[in-house]
This record gives C-alpha cells, sequence and structure tokens, in this order.
C-alpha cells in the first residue's frame, strides 16, 4: 500500500501522503524533513474532518512501518463500525406517524416544494430533549421528536452525535424507504 502511495513535496523538506480511510477518516503520512521516521518508516497521524484526532486516536505516530500503517487502517475501519449508532430505530414510530401525518397534508394541499422527500434533520434541542425533522426547501415545514422516554444511553448519543452526518444518511435511508412504501408516487403530478 505505502509503495502505491502519491508523496508529494512539503515545505518543511519532506514528503507527505493522504489516505482516505472513509467515515471522515484519513491518515497523513510523513517522511523526511522534521517527520519522525527513519528510513524505513514514516510518521503517521490520524485526521478526522481534516484535523488530527487527538480525542479518538492521540498524537502522531512516529517511526511507523507499512505493516503498522495497515493495522491501523484496520482499526480506525473497525472503529468506525463498533461505533455505528443506530439513531432512526428506536424513534421509528414517532417518525412514522409525523411523516404519514405530512404526507398527507402534501398530498391534500402541498406545492412542489413542500414535499417530505426533502426533510431532514435540523436540530436538537437538549433542553426539551427533542429532535427536529424540518424541509431543506422551506422552514415552514418540521416536526419535533420527542425522546425523552428512551434510554439515556440514545440520549447522550443525540446530545453528542458526533458525526452528525450518520444521523442525515439514515435519516435519508429511512425517509427513502418509508416513502418507497408508503406514498411512493407522492411527487407525481
Amino acid at each position: 500500500m505505502i509503495k502505491d502511495l502519491e508523496f508529494k513535496p512539503t515545505d518543511w523538506g519532506g514528503h507527505a501522503a493522504y489516505v482516505d480511510v472513509g467515515n471522515n477518516y484519513a491518515l497523513s503520512i510523513i517522511y523526511g524533513g522534521i517527520a519522525k521516521c527513519d528510513k524505513n518508516t514514516f510518521e503517521v497521524a490520524v485526521l478526522y474532518k481534516h484535523e488530527i484526532d487527538y480525542k479518538g486516536f492521540g498524537d502522531p505516530l512516529g517511526y511507523q512501518t507499512p505493516e503498522q500503517i495497515e493495522q491501523l487502517i484496520k482499526k480506525i475501519k473497525n472503529k468506525n463500525m463498533e461505533n455505528k449508532v443506530d439513531y432512526i430505530t428506536p424513534i421509528k414510530d414517532k417518525l412514522d406517524e409525523n411523516m404519514h401525518t405530512h404526507c398527507s397534508v402534501f398530498i391534500t394541499i402541498g406545492s412542489q416544494f413542500e414535499t417530505p422527500r426533502y426533510y431532514n434533520f435540523r436540530e436538537y434541542d437538549a433542553e426539551n430533549k427533542k429532535i427536529k425533522i424540518q424541509s431543506t426547501q422551506t422552514n415552514r415545514l418540521f416536526f419535533w421528536i420527542d425522546i425523552s422516554d428512551q434510554p439515556q444511553e440514545y440520549i447522550e448519543q443525540i446530545e453528542f452525535m458526533y458525526p452528525v452526518e450518520d444521523f442525515w444518511a439514515q435519516f435519508k435511508e429511512y425517509r427513502t424507504n418509508f416513502l418507497k412504501e408508503n406514498y411512493p408516487t407522492i411527487d407525481r403530478n
């Protein structure tokens, strides 16, 4: 893997390559210049959203062999899978109820910009323990999901949702499937 990377010269006299690991994680792999490495090793930093992930993986790692870098990539991929939170299943009944209501109103009196196809996560109200689902087309169309009856672990996952893209992606999949199963012609004229 290392031999296939494209290392580019840096301003500090070394060389750097970037490896996308998925789920907003990447590795910055450097050698030469100020890097903590020798002839057959590299310095590696785990990045999350283009910033060093001190919280999850600590300081950059010096003197890493290609084998150690491969193991680090596997560790990151496993961490991504282990940390996957199911945001939708615990609140699915409440989502279904609200989506049915909004779809019925849309079918009766809605315009093309009011379709529930554009709904997604908007915000979390920590004081009232509610999730706001809102149209991305107009801020007039939204509903709240009360999660105060959920286990504390779920509430904490929502409060410290990191990354929020996971909720968005899960809601988008839920919404698409909900509309296909219940309102397959909702956007047709």
